[in-house]
């Protein structure tokens, strides 16, 4: 069953450093906007670990709120936003979430 939260889409900037290598920076502001958050289904988790994600679930926003954020945050929890999906006959997106597993962690996402 869904339930209504705050959520904070948070967009990201890479730059590079001297040496090349990647500086990921939050971009501020951030925007709350409200969203229908339920749990992943099963086929989720199998679909979520082919891209090394552990899914959590998914947020259901209006469309035009979204602009591309890859880093989510829920309840002082920070995810990344893994798969996007267009709702057929709506005006909705779902936003897949969930947290990267294995030796690396998701640009801005701390397990």
């Amino acid at each position: 069953m869904p339930y209504v939260k705050k959520i904070e889409l948070i967009s990201q900037t890479v730059n590079y450093g001297t040496r090349h290598q990647p500086i990921i920076t939050d971009n501020t502001p951030t925007r709350a906007v409200f969203a229908e958050i339920t749990s992943a289904q099963q086929s989720e988790f199998f679909q979520a670990s082919a891209v090394g994600m552990a899914a959590e679930g998914k947020a259901l926003i209006w469309a035009f709120e979204y602009h591309g954020e890859t880093i989510m945050k829920l309840d002082g929890n920070r995810y990344a936003i893994y798969r996007t999906y267009i709702v057929p006959g709506s005006k909705k997106i779902e936003l897949h979430f969930g947290q990267q597993v294995g030796p690396n962690t998701a640009p801005g996402v701390t397990p």
